[in-house]
C-alpha cells in the first residue's frame, strides 16, 4: 500500500521486514524528531479493494501473541470466523497475523509489550470487515487502515462500520500539506455498513471487468 508521509513521528518502533507498506512507514519513523503523529494520505475504498488480496467479514473468536525468533518480532494471531467473503477463496475461518502485541512469558512471568505504529489490533468478539494483504511468506495480515469494526445501532437495528480514534495516525486529503491541518479527516469515522459493502462490490466488479477486457 502506498503511503504518502507529510510529517514525522516520534517513537521507538520495531517493524517486521516482511511487508513493503510497513517498511515505507519505518523510513518515516527513523527520521522522527518532534511530531506526535504521522499524517498520511487517506486511501479510497476503491484503492483499498484493488490492493487487497482478500476482503472478508466476520467475528474474532480468539487472539494470542507469540515471539518470532527469526524475525526478532512478536506477532499477534487473530482467528476470525468468516461470515462472508467478498474477495479471495471462500473460507469459513482465517488466521490473521498482526505485528506487535503483548506477550506473557510463562517461564519468567514477565510481559513484553511491542507496539507497531499504524498496525490494527483486535480482541475477541470484534466483528469487522477486513481488507487483507499477504506477507512475503504468505501470512494474511490486515492492511494499513483495513480494520472496519461493525457496530449495531440499538435504536435502529442498522449496522455501521467505524474507525476508532488513534494518536498514531492522522489522515489528510490528496492536496493537503503539513501546514493545512484543518483538512484532516475526523479521527472517528462512522458510516452504514451497507454503503461500504456496495462500494467494495462496485470496485470488485470494475476490477473484474478490467481483467476481462485485457483478455
Amino acid at each position: 500500500m502506498s503511503i504518502k508521509a507529510l510529517t514525522k513521528v516520534v517513537g521507538i518502533v520495531q517493524m517486521p521486514s516482511f511487508q513493503h507498506q510497513f517498511l515505507q512507514f519505518l523510513t518515516v519513523l527513523c527520521l522522527a524528531t518532534q511530531a506526535s503523529a504521522s499524517i498520511v494520505e487517506k486511501t479510497s475504498v476503491s484503492d483499498m479493494t484493488h490492493k487487497a488480496k482478500e476482503i472478508r467479514m466476520g467475528e474474532v473468536v480468539s487472539t494470542w501473541t507469540s515471539p518470532d525468533d527469526d524475525q526478532k518480532m512478536y506477532f499477534t494471531y487473530v482467528k476470525v470466523k468468516v461470515d462472508k467473503t467478498f474477495k479471495g477463496k471462500d473460507s469459513q475461518e482465517i488466521l490473521l497475523r498482526q505485528a506487535g502485541g503483548s506477550y506473557h512469558n510463562p517461564n519468567t512471568g514477565s510481559t513484553t509489550h511491542q507496539r507497531v505504529f499504524g498496525v490494527d489490533t483486535f480482541q475477541k468478539g470484534d466483528r469487522a470487515l477486513f481488507f487483507i494483504t499477504h506477507a512475503n511468506d504468505g501470512a494474511p495480515t490486515v492492511m494499513f487502515g483495513g480494520k472496519n469494526l461493525i457496530e449495531k445501532d440499538e435504536k435502529t437495528g442498522l449496522e455501521n462500520v467505524v474507525h476508532e480514534k488513534s494518536g498514531d495516525i492522522k489522515f489528510v486529503g490528496k492536496n493537503a500539506s503539513e501546514h493545512h491541518e484543518h483538512k484532516l479527516f475526523a479521527e472517528y469515522d462512522k458510516r452504514p455498513l451497507n454503503e461500504l459493502v456496495l462500494e467494495v462490490q462496485s470496485a470488485i466488479a470494475t476490477e473484474k471487468k478490467g481483467e476481462s477486457t485485457r483478455k
